[in-house]
């Protein structure tokens, strides 16, 4: 595990035990001040942590509860979010610190003791498909979460939530024991939920689909409450069996998908586009960061993340010429869009006094892109490091 900080990485793996070990992590957030870690691993700190773990600079890794497990085959933590004061976990696991849940558990801090907790259920019955994954990790179970309206939304492979036919999405209301609410009732046909986010008052998922709750919509729709709608003509590949997206961000307040697909709303994109709340555009000139060719070589942006005035994605590049493990595994790739300097905020590509107002009218709207530094969402210390920057010149 590394932390970069816009010039220069540093190592998370100094503290007492080390780092995370023994496999791979998925998944990154935040939760009360410290940051968590979650995908397909067994120790943490030197002690076992299987799927699940968090950090704190004075004291390195540590376990919650002993994490997920243990000891079953082909299980992971893929999503993370944080409603009503819990951490909430989603992947594909069927036990959470020796509590019996489905593939979706919660986590609450005890406040009387730091760093300890325990885990507990979520909705009754947690979210299923039925199958059990033999082929390895990420096939079924959760696969995206988010907080939305006061309600968690659940995205994945499953069919079911509660018993429940709901292929790929359900909510929650946050109250512990109360059943699932269907957000895709009454349909067989096939839905996986990779991304969820909320732009515009709106809630998005995204994955592999041809529509949602009798609702057309190509591999993207929205949520506003009260029902679904498509999202433009949606994405697409040249074959619809092979289109999905990957990845949902909000950069320059505008949508940002990523993932395997060519077309978004009829425009060529190439494995990255952008939603205006109008139309779809490619960005720049529409080369994007996904490649294919009839010798397997193929790159594809599984995640996108705004940072400092950038938009950050990453993904993986398949070729197999090489090696047997790299060309079965991939290698992984990151790529940059944007203005190299976080301080121009108003995106003119000049640094003026135009920034400076843009910015503090981000900040007072508690607007993402305030959060300057990328830490602890929009504080107090973004204006500092805005400033400095500012006044650096970037």
């Amino acid at each position: 595990m590394g932390a970069w900080d816009g010039e220069s990485w540093r190592s998370l793996d100094a503290g007492p035990g080390g780092g995370i070990s023994d496999g791979y992590v998925l998944a990154l957030g935040t939760y009360h001040g410290d940051l968590v870690a979650a995908g397909y691993f067994w120790t943490a700190g030197g002690a076992p942590a299987q799927g699940i773990a968090r950090y704190k600079e004075a004291t390195g890794w540590r376990s919650l509860g002993g994490g997920i497990g243990p000891g079953e085959r082909n299980t992971g933590v893929y999503a993370l979010a944080e409603l009503n004061g819990d951490l909430i976990i989603g992947g594909e696991f069927l036990t959470a610190g020796g509590v019996a849940v489905s593939n979706i558990a919660r986590w609450t801090d005890d406040p009387n003791a730091s760093g300890q907790g325990h885990w507990g259920t979520t909705a009754l019955g947690g979210v299923d498909s039925g199958q059990v994954s033999t082929g390895g990790w990420g096939v079924f179970g959760v696969h995206a979460l988010a907080a939305y309206n006061g309600n968690l939304f659940v995205g994945g492979g499953f069919t079911h939530a509660g018993g429940i036919e709901t292929p790929g999405i359900a909510r929650w209301d946050g109250v512990p024991g109360s059943s699932w609410l269907p957000m895709n009732p009454g349909t067989t046909a096939a839905a996986t939920i990779s991304s969820l986010a909320v732009w515009h008052g709106e809630l998005y998922a995204a994955g592999q689909f041809s529509g949602l709750d009798g609702v057309v919509a190509w591999n993207i729709a929205r949520w506003n409450g009260a029902a679904w709608s498509p999202v433009g003509s949606g994405i697409q590949a040249g074959d619809t069996r092979f289109a999905f997206v990957q990845g949902l961000a909000t950069f320059n307040d505008e949508l940002i998908a990523v993932g395997n697909f060519w077309y978004a709303g009829g425009t060529g994109v190439s494995g990255v586009a952008r939603w205006n709340g109008q139309r779809w555009a490619a960005l720049g000139d529409g080369s994007g960061i996904m490649s294919y060719s009839a010798t397997r070589r193929s790159a594809t942006a599984l995640w996108a993340r705004p940072f400092r005035g950038q938009l950050v994605a990453g993904g993986y590049y398949f070729d197999d010429n090489l090696p047997p493990i790299a060309a079965t595994f991939g290698i992984p790739l990151f790529a940059l869009w944007g203005c190299a300097c976080p301080a121009d905020a108003d995106g003119s590509g000049a640094l003026d006094a135009q920034d400076i107002f843009a910015f503090i009218s981000n900040w007072f709207a508690h607007d993402p892109r305030a959060d300057f530094n990328g830490i602890d969402g929009v504080t107090i210390q973004d204006i500092f490091d805005f400033l400095n920057a500012w006044f650096a010149g970037c």
